[in-house]
């Protein structure tokens, strides 16, 4: 996320300044028919990061979590008010870290009630096992290619504005550090294989070319989602 906020600082200056045709004519600002939209973005906060940090069991870390989702948008013009697309997203992710320890067994043979009442070496012989718990973590490569559906309306004079729906798959990566023991699958679970998000968003075009878009929705993947958009 730093390298793209850096690379959002450098380029917004530029496109801001940026010469624009003075031609008096602001139809560019808007959705145009035949157009190709080409975006870059991320969103955040990334949904699933909640499921990867809850801490309610011994041994874990709090080092859980998930990168925001980074999202490349394609979209063209259909008709006046219609634009569909592709859309790729992408975000890693890792389970909370479950620390190295022991267990010990108290075994006799009257199925551990002798050992539960202290009287080990008292009136019975006891045998003690130790097993070494290892520790461990999954990490996740995420990949959702999807399609993306959009209608625009002007509603702000000189904004696009629009509403989109996007419809994907999640391909995910596992690997796993340490033990391959560890049942993680509750983790697992909280990525959805079908990944969706319905959004409201208005774009601002600097140039003919260049603009910035904010969205804001609802969905499996993300709450908000800003960017920039290149348009042929």
């Amino acid at each position: 996320m730093k390298n793209l906020l850096t690379l959002l600082c450098v380029i917004l200056p530029f496109i801001v300044f940026a010469q624009e045709k003075n031609t008096g004519d602001t139809e560019y600002k808007y959705h145009l028919q035949g157009s190709h939209s080409f975006n870059i973005g991320v969103g955040f906060p990334n949904k699933i990061n909640n499921g990867f940090t809850i801490a309610d069991q011994l041994g874990i870390d709090l080092n859980g979590g998930a990168s925001p989702i980074y999202t490349v948008k394609y979209e063209y013009g259909l008709t006046p008010e219609i634009g569909i697309g592709a859309h790729l997203g992408y975000f890693t992710a890792k389970t909370p870290s479950f620390s190295e320890g022991t267990v010990t067994t108290i075994v006799d043979q009257l199925g551990g009630i002798v050992g539960d009442l202290g009287l080990c070496g008292l009136l019975f012989e006891c045998d003690t096992i130790t097993e070494m718990r290892d520790g461990g973590y999954d990490k996740y490569t995420v990949v959702t290619p999807g399609v993306r559906l959009a209608y625009h309306k002007r509603v702000l004079e000189n904004f696009d504005t629009y509403g989109s729906v996007v419809l994907g798959y999640n391909v995910i990566r596992s690997n796993r550090s340490g033990s391959d023991a560890l049942d993680l699958t509750d983790y697992t679970n909280q990525i959805p294989t079908i990944a969706y998000f319905t959004s409201a968003g208005v774009r601002y075009y600097f140039s003919p070319q260049w603009a910035a878009y904010g969205e804001v929705g609802y969905g499996t993947m993300t709450v908000f989602n800003v960017g920039l958009t290149y348009r042929l």
